[in-house]
Parts: C-alpha cells; structure tokens; sequence
C-alpha cells in the first residue's frame, strides 16, 4: 500500500472516485483538489489545493507528492489539456487528451455544459424561448455561444458508461438518472436530483448493441484519428422504439450516475485505471455486482437550482452512514467543527441493496438542514376515496350482526351481545420485517392476513373471542391498487376469525415516507366471560398435557435471521432454495399466517383449556413464561415434533 493519487473536482462525483479509491489495498492516500467536507482530511482523505488551470503547478505538485495517478473528474481540465501535460511529464493521468475530450453530441449548448446545456421543447415557442434562456445563462459561458438544435426523440434517457484504453472497452451496468427538480418529472432541469443502478429499462440486447455500435465504434473511431480515448466515456441515451440513440457523449464519469455505479464495482478500481493508461485492459477482470442495486436520492439547497443561501448547518449524515447509506458530498464544507452547506447540490445519500424494487430513502428522514429541500409532496384525497369505493365491497363480507353503521364514518360501532358478565380484551399489533419482503415481491394480500392472525391469536389466548378489527395504513404516496390488495387479506382473514372489519384509517405521510414505502398497524377487540379468562394459572397443576399447534410460517425473528443471512450470502427473495427445489426463499419468508379461532375456541369455550401461549416473536420460552403459574416448569418432548425440512436446510445454510 504504497501508492499515492490525487482527484481533481470538488463533488459528489469526485467524493465517491475517491472513496472507491481508499478501498484499493494498493492505495495508500488520496488527495483531493480542491475537494469538500466528505474529502477533509482524513487518515486517508486530504484536501489540497492546486491551481488546475496551471498545469506546470499541477506537474510540480504531483512530483512533490510522489504522485502514482491523476484521476480528473469534470471535464473542464481534460479539454484544456491537462491530461497531454501530466502523460508528457510522465504522470500518469486517467482521463482523454484534449483532442478526445472534444466529443460531444433538443437544444443544446454546443461545448461542455457540465449537465446543464440541455432543453427539451414541446412545441416551436418553448423551442424559441429555450434558445433564449441557454443564450442569457452566464453560467454557460462560452458554451452556448453557438446553439444545437436536433431532432427531439422520445423514450426512456438512460446512461451507459464505459471504461477505455483506447482500444479496448468495459462496459458499467447501464444506470438511469432523474434531472427535474421535483416529482412527477417536473419542475426545472437541475445537474441531476437522482439515479439509480442497474436500470432494468435497458435490455440485454439493448446492451449488447450499446456496446458493440455505439461505445466500441466511438472509441475505434478516435483511435483511427490519432486520439484515443483513455478513460471513462459516457454515452447519454434514448431508448426509442427504433432501439437505443445517442443523445450525447461525455468525457467524464456522470454526476450523480457515479455515485450509483461504482458501489457495484467489485473489482479494485485503481487497478482498472491503470489498465486503462497502461493500455492493457481487459473486460472480463472488470468485475461488478450481478445482484444488488444502488440508488442515490440528491439533497439540494432550498431555492436550487436559482439562487441559494450558503452556509447553512446540516445535520444526521453520521446517522446514516451507521446505518449502512453511503454519503458523497458536493456542496459542504467545514467551518469551526460544523457542517455547512456551500452550493447548490449538498450531498448524494445511497442505499445499496440485493433487491431492486426497495430503496432505503428512508435515511433521508434522518438528514437535516434549514432550506433543504430534495422533493416536492403532497397528499391525495381522490386516491383516498378511490379506495374506501373499491374496499366496500370487501369489508362487508366481513359484518357481523353486531355492527351498526358502515365503513366510511367517523368511527365504527359495535353493540355487544350474548355476554353475561364480559371482559374486553384488546391488542395493537403489526407484522415486522415481513411487511418489508413483502413490499420488495410485491405480495401484498398476505401481509393484510398475517396482520389479522398476529392479532386475533394472541386475542385467543385470553380465551377471548375476537369481536372487531380496524387497521391504519401509513404511506409516503398511496397506491390505491397496492392498498386494496393488502386490505383484501385483512378482510380474508377477519372472515376467517368471524372478526368484523369495521374501520381503519388511511395517511399519506410524505414527510414520513417516501413513494411507495407504507407502514400497517392493526387494532382489534375481543370479548370473554370473566369466569372463562384465561390463563387459569391457579388450575394448573402436574399431570397436565401440553398440545403444540403447528406453525404455518415463520415467526418474526427467524424472518430477522433469514432476511440478514441472505444478503450477507448475495441471495435474492427469488432464489431457488439449495434444500428444496421447490421453493423459493420468498414462498418460505411469505408464507401466511395460522388463524386458529375455528380450532381452538370451542375448546376453550367448553373448559379444556387452562392457558394458551401464541409463539411468534420471541421463541418459545417467553410466551410459556407467561402462562405459568409460580414454581411450575414445563417439558416439551422435543424429540417428538418433526422438524420441517427448511427448517433444518436454514440452520445448514446459517452454519
């Protein structure tokens, strides 16, 4: 570890080159010029600050330092020869010539915009004040001094990036970022709000296009001009109907696509650059995560991307990175030991997971700064009442003769019946990690069943009858198809514990959640003669029999230890189970919920029960605790159960 290398740039982009470059065994420190917050010095970050726009200063610098490689993020220094003066003075730099770094490809500004140049126009005045608006912005500078206008294509935009020695090229898993300011796609174009990798937009075939006649000829086609191309070329493109079209080529990693890329990367990046300069680089040593997937959300200065205050106090990016996000800084900076803000573009948070329909936005929740703002929100009363419409019907088939009034009302009502001397029993309850699997297969209807069984259960082990259920679904956007069919399953099983459905609540949280993420809470009554309360702990005595009732599913914590062990095996919800080609971890983790009022009330209701232990979160000694009365123990022969197949193939995966 030996090795020294300094990055050029100052955001999130550079932030992550450089911390994907502190994981190389070959690395022993990495300067960052002119560098942020997120690069201060560290034992293996130090900002520093160089002159980029002298290159004799630059050389002299790299000279001083030892430096091993150069790696330059914008693309500014690369078409001002930066590159051409390190490689000429025998410094390795990872990034084009200045002759190669000219390529480039609506309106747009016709030179190097840094993201920025492009407007799309709907009709022949938006195109008219475009040109406009590209000719007024300063922050252009020469680059919209001459004006692009092309034809206007329509599809998905999706970025596919490449590394190159000139000859040879290794494609990156395609990503896709998000320009507007807010959601929906609306809004103004800012340098990027977001990104996600991989883009399951982008087909195999798609790929394979990309690669062999858009990528592989741009770079044959410098190498024929006597410039070739050593570094990253980005490829910013349409997916038409007609196949993938080239929107434009960049000479840089993308800004925010990087942030989400290189998490994936597998292989050592510094060995890959030098590859690249050394010319001796080959694609199947290019490893990269086949799995998982990575998303990065933008946190921005509230009024960007016009004017914005500077030097506001952030707050939680420590939180998140103990919780496993990874935090790329652009515009911070650091000032008597605080955190502030220092442009327009703040950070870049990223979640990384095996799964690609979940996304821990989550973690934004715990990052703070006065002005920020990263989307827009809004509740949806019409979506709300689209679905008390669609759950009508399903709620109905539930009502018991007892109910008066229907869903929909301010409250549900109840009228109890049939009972001499009752008790009511009550339970709030909700399903755990399950809710997350679920969300991530998109099987929601089992979820509303185990929601119902967590509760009505453990109402029966009072030996009390379940009388009513009301549920709270909490969400960052409602989904009314998504909410109906977890409503479904808790009607399903509400008919199977003869438990009316009368009410529930439903919240959009979008300062709370995020999109598609939703949380369910349930409520539910039941009802007991007080001379049939259970447990009878003063009846219990030797001699008494123990029946267990087999489980259909997974408690909560076996689903904890599950879910934990797959993503530390890279094993996807998907996946075939190695001890029964049958299944798939997801029918064993989804599998629904016992409810078991049919089996064992009438039981209780005729004196053969003295207690009744619900095992589903904390194992078995806990519940069994808590029926017994002082001084007693129980025997369980184990020896006498037989033990589910995965269940044995789990504990032989776990070791």
């Amino acid at each position: 570890m030996t090795e020294f290398v300094l990055v050029i740039g100052s955001g999130a982009r550079e932030h992550a080159l450089a911390w994907k470059l502190t994981l190389s065994p070959h690395v022993n420190h990495v300067y960052v010029s002119p560098g942020n917050a997120g690069t201060h010095t560290t034992s293996k970050f130090t900002n520093c600050d160089v002159d980029v726009k002298d290159h004799d200063e630059v050389v002299l610098w790299c000279k001083t330092k030892n430096i091993s490689l150069v790696v330059v993020g914008p693309e500014d220094p690369l078409a001002k020869g930066l590159a051409d003066h390190l490689n000429t003075a025998g410094i390795k730099c990872f990034g084009p010539c200045q002759k190669a770094a000219q390529i480039e490809a609506i309106v747009k500004a016709s030179g190097l915009a840094a993201g920025k140049g492009v407007i799309v126009g709907k009709n022949k005045e938006e195109a008219i004040k475009a040109v406009e608006t590209l000719k007024q912005d300063k922050g252009l500078s020469a680059a919209s001094d001459t004006i692009v206008i092309e034809e206007l294509l329509s599809g998905e935009e999706v970025s596919v990036l490449c590394f190159s020695d000139g000859t040879n090229i290794a494609v990156m898993p395609p990503a896709q970022d998000h320009k507007r300011l807010l959601d929906g796609d609306e809004g103004p174009n800012t340098g990027g709000m977001g990104a996600y990798c991989r883009c399951p937009l982008v087909s195999d075939a798609d790929m394979k296009f990309i690669k062999e006649n858009i990528l592989q000829k741009a770079i044959k086609g410098m190498q024929k001009e006597n410039s070739p191309y050593i570094g990253v070329l980005y490829a910013g493109l349409m997916l038409t109907k007609d196949g993938p079209k080239v929107l434009e080529f960049n000479c840089r990693f993308g800004d925010p696509e990087t942030q989400v890329i290189l998490p994936l990367l597998e292989s050592d990046l510094y060995d890959v650059m030098l590859a690249c300069v050394d010319g001796n680089l080959n694609e199947s040593a290019v490893c990269w995560n086949e799995k998982k997937h990575a998303v990065g959300v933008v946190v921005v200065s509230g009024g960007y991307p016009g004017s914005y205050e500077k030097e506001k106090p952030i707050k939680g990016p420590e939180k998140l990175v103990e919780n496993h996000y990874v935090v790329f800084h652009a515009g911070t900076c650091s000032k008597f030991g605080s955190l502030l803000t220092s442009g327009g573009r703040v950070l870049t948070v990223v979640a990384v997971s095996i799964l690609s329909k979940r996304y821990r936005k989550k973690g934004l929740l715990k990052l703070q700064a006065k002005g920020m703002t990263y989307k827009a929100s809004g509740v949806d009363i019409e979506s709300a009442d689209d679905l008390v419409a669609k759950i009508k019907n399903l709620t109905k088939g539930t009502l018991r003769k007892e109910v008066c009034g229907g869903i929909g009302g301010f409250g549900g009502i109840f009228e109890l019946r049939n009972y001499v001397d009752p008790l009511l029993i009550s339970k709030v309850g909700s399903v755990g990690e399950k809710l997350m699997i679920a969300q991530d297969c998109q099987k929601h209807e089992v979820i509303g069943n185990d929601l119902v069984a967590n509760s009505v259960n453990e109402i029966l082990c009072y030996g009390a009858e379940p009388l009513f259920f009301l549920d709270t679904y909490t969400c960052g956007k409602l989904d009314v198809e998504v909410a109906a069919k977890v409503i479904k399953g808790i009607a399903k099983g509400c008919k199977e514990a003869h438990c009316a459905l009368i009410g529930g609540e439903t919240a959009e949280m979008p300062g709370m959640y995020f999109e598609s993420d939703f949380d369910l809470t349930s409520f539910a009554r039941g009802a007991v003669e007080r001379s049939q309360l259970l447990p009878k702990k003063n009846n219990i005595s030797d001699g008494d029999i123990v029946f267990g009732l087999v489980s259909s599913s997974l408690n909560s914590n076996a689903i904890k230890i599950l879910r934990r062990l797959l993503s530390k095996l890279d094993m996807t919800y998907k996946d075939i189970t190695p001890f029964d080609s049958s299944s798939t971890f997801e029918d064993i983790l989804l599998s629904p919920q016992n409810i078991y009022v049919d089996s064992v009330l009438p039981l209780m209701r005729n004196n053969y029960v003295k207690a009744a232990a619900y095992v589903n979160k904390e194992g078995l000694m806990e519940p069994i605790r808590n029926i017994l009365p002082t001084g007693h123990k129980l025997i369980l022969e184990g020896t006498s159960w037989t033990i589910p197949q995965f269940l044995i193939g789990l504990l032989k995966l776990q070791a």
